[in-house]
């Protein structure tokens, strides 16, 4: 269905040839779901404005968004405009759909066709002035002496013009300088011109060199100018050379009106170390006495592993807050990339698939053996960023 309403007009986010996404309302205007019944799949007419840009055509109305079904006519001669910045989008009426509600051609008068004369009757004339004589003898009737009349009359001569000197100014016509000459009444007064009879002591047809008019025949002026404006101080030499400067970095100030950037510094970065012995003899699973408590903030960023000798071993990692201590299997961070060693003495990785690789300062960290072989010493540093 078509739908219209009053005052209506929306900011559009969009730019191109793509659909209209509403956004901020007009001030002094309403939005689309301001229009009467409107609902989705409703048909409106719109004016979309940008600049010298526009459009007008038929859209549909989804809740915020007016899709472009069918341009009636547009600055680019009925295509679909390419706007380069967000256009205002109204709800109007198109020309076509004024045309629709034009008013069906005349057909006959008083029951005449084709070429029609109409006489006075038809158009309502007052031949015979018997109309006319009507109503003055009402009028006279109504003020016989005439007295309402010559009333209205004194008030109007006794009346004040809105303002009397604008309408005297007003009444004004031709050139001059305007002089007050009483209550509300101003002449204009002829222009005076005086001629000129001499220049610098000269008379007669006058020619005129370069230093009576001030001009600069061997650019003195202007070099003393460019010499003033290359010695004068900037209006602030700090913000001068600030402005200057190029990347990214901390502001430091080296001296009078000199800044340098220094390179922002690296990202600070921490170990967590787990160190377990088996005294001697492989290393049995289970949980070991390796306690670490975090100092600080930080981001999981990669593991190694380290062993006395060559052998086998998958370890698990498992955090808990200070206030849930002992941590317990739930709290594993490690997912299913666990560090491991593999018949090798040595492994790093940065893989940390399924890890929960967040770290909060005071967090406990325990180590638990889920298998080895041969291992007998192992060392574990997780690493992470500080944040």
């Amino acid at each position: 269905m078509k739908r219209y309403g009053d005052r209506i007009s929306q900011v559009a986010s969009t730019t191109g040839t793509a659909d209209f996404t509403l956004a901020g309302v007009v001030v002094g205007y309403r939005p689309f779901s301001a229009i009467a019944g409107i609902q989705a799949g409703d048909t409106v007419t719109y004016l979309a404005i940008n600049g010298l840009d526009w459009e007008v055509g038929l859209g549909t109305y989804t809740p915020g968004t007016i899709v472009r079904t069918t341009v009636h006519t547009s600055s680019t001669g009925g295509a679909k405009i390419n706007f380069t910045a967000a256009p205002v989008v109204l709800n109007t009426l198109s020309a076509e759909e004024m045309a629709a509600l034009g008013v069906a051609p005349v057909t006959s008068v008083n029951s005449k066709t084709g070429a029609v004369v109409l006489n006075s009757s038809d158009v309502g004339a007052d031949p015979a002035g018997s109309a006319a004589s009507a109503e003055a003898a009402a009028k006279a009737a109504s003020d016989p002496l005439g007295a309402a009349t010559a009333a209205e009359a004194a008030a109007k001569a006794a009346s004040q013009p809105l303002d009397g000197d604008l309408t005297a100014l007003a009444a004004l016509t031709g050139t001059g300088t305007i002089r007050r000459t009483g209550t509300n009444t101003y002449t204009l007064d002829p222009p005076v011109t005086i001629p000129v009879t001499s220049v610098n002591t000269k008379t007669g047809a006058v020619t005129l060199n370069a230093a009576e008019v001030g001009a600069d025949a061997t650019g003195a002026a202007a070099a003393a100018q460019a010499a003033a404006i290359a010695a004068s101080q900037p209006r602030d030499g700090d913000l001068t050379t600030i402005a200057a400067l190029s990347g990214t970095g901390t502001l430091r100030r080296t001296g009078t009106d000199a800044w340098v950037l220094d390179a922002p510094p690296a990202a600070l970065t921490g170990v967590i170390r787990f160190e377990i012995d088996g005294g001697g003899a492989a290393l049995t699973t289970g949980l070991k006495k390796a306690i670490v408590r975090a100092p600080y903030n930080g981001t999981i960023t990669g593991w190694t592993l380290l062993a006395d000798i060559s052998g086998s071993v998958v370890l698990d990692v498992w955090k808990a807050p200070y206030a849930s201590y002992p941590p317990v299997i739930a709290g594993t961070i490690t997912g299913s990339a666990k560090p491991t060693l593999s018949g090798v003495i040595k492994n790093t990785s940065t893989t940390l698939t399924g890890w929960g690789t967040t770290i909060t300062a005071g967090d406990i960290f325990l180590v638990n053996v889920d298998s080895a072989t041969t291992v007998t010493h192992a060392l574990l540093e997780i690493n992470y960023t500080r944040t």
